[in-house]
């Protein structure tokens, strides 16, 4: 898989190793191949053009959600370039999907509640299940704080 920025992922692998060179506890990312780095930071970006954001995209034609238009006090503000609190959550949602372990995650998203293997088995709990957009690292859902729309109540 191609990366190609501002395309189908917000940061490249160099400024991605950047940021790991700084960060306690990348190992998952320093032992990663380029393409495994490459296709983590590609999903990484789709998981978080998944959520509910905030405003609209800066420009109609972007492809992915950042930057974006924010309307604060009676204005809209259009942001240049996207945030660092984005390049950031995006390598922490990298990090983590390269942590993950896959036969877990497939079962999860298959809606398998609890897998029995011989004397070893896992259950799920019921808000885990099948959500597939959903960020798996907690450090990326502090980051994108500012900008979720959160949940909205319908009546």
């Amino acid at each position: 898989m191609t990366l190609e920025v501002g395309v189908n992922s917000y940061i490249s692998v160099a400024d991605a190793n950047k940021y790991f060179e700084t960060r306690l506890h990348s190992d998952e990312w320093s032992n990663a191949s380029e393409l495994e780095q490459r296709n983590a930071l590609v999903t990484a970006t789709s998981k978080i053009d998944m959520q509910r954001l905030i405003g609209k995209k800066a420009k109609e034609d972007q492809v992915l959600a950042f930057p974006r238009q924010l309307y604060v006090h009676g204005y809209w503000h259009v942001q240049d370039n996207v945030p660092k609190e984005v390049l950031y959550a995006t390598c922490e949602e990298a990090i983590a999907l390269l942590r993950q372990n896959t036969v877990y995650q497939d079962l999860k998203e298959a809606g398998i509640q609890s897998k029995t293997t011989g004397d070893a088995s896992v259950t799920f709990a019921a808000r885990a299940m099948g959500k597939v957009d959903e960020l798996m690292s907690p450090r990326a859902k502090v980051l994108l704080r500012g900008f979720s729309a959160g949940t909205v109540k319908i009546k």
